[in-house]
């Protein structure tokens, strides 16, 4: 299994961004009970995560954590200070802005 990290490690066991200290890959078991297994990749998206931060906010939403749900199959959308809404092939409310799915980042900040 690939490491859903930047470090992308073969094996998750000896991964030192995401082992706990009791040795136990915590962070990969949650997101792959949360988010489902990790997707081979250019598949077509498995579900959508709309993400709240504020536009201000260099640090948010993390890299770290978006690549994580790139990996499980997800498309995400951050707010980033302006409206966002899933239309389903409806015109454009005024005040909103067209969404655009965030990339995989090759560099994220340290955990």
């Amino acid at each position: 299994m690939r490491c859903w990290r930047a470090c992308r490690c073969s094996s998750s066991a000896s991964c030192r961004y995401h082992t706990t200290a009791a040795g136990e890959t915590s962070g990969l078991r949650l997101l792959t009970k949360l988010l489902g297994p990790i997707q081979p990749e250019y598949v077509l998206p498995r579900f959508v995560s709309f993400v709240s931060a504020p536009a201000d906010d260099s640090t948010h939403p993390r890299k770290i954590v978006l690549n994580a749900f790139k990996r499980s199959g997800g498309t995400i959308i951050a707010t980033q200070g302006s409206s966002k809404g899933s239309l389903g092939g409806f015109p454009v409310r005024p005040g909103y802005s067209s969404a655009v799915d965030l990339p995989f980042f090759t560099r994220v900040e340290d955990y």
